[in-house]
């Protein structure tokens, strides 16, 4: 006889649990290749000297503004342009 196998415990958890339905296979039909931030690397720059400033603007200025001026710059992605033209 197998220990624990008819006591109350064990079948209230295995009544509990439900059981889920398999799960078709996902498959990505055609990667789209990402587009790299170029502002990525001076945010996780701006983002350590607030770190090591202990979030104060006056050590960190001239990255802020560097970090700025790019995010200005930068060329918007097309998905933005089509989310922005959808009204809710």
């Amino acid at each position: 006889m197998v220990a624990n196998k008819g006591t109350l415990p064990s079948l209230l958890r295995t009544a509990s649990a439900p059981k889920l339905p398999p799960l078709p296979k996902l498959r990505v039909r055609r990667p789209e290749a990402t587009n790299a931030n170029p502002c990525i690397a001076m945010m996780s720059s701006v983002l350590g000297c607030w770190a090591s400033q202990g979030y104060t603007t006056q050590g960190c200025a001239a990255l802020e503004q560097s970090l700025r001026v790019c995010m200005d710059a930068r060329v918007r992605c097309p998905d933005y342009d089509v989310l922005e033209k959808v009204e809710l």
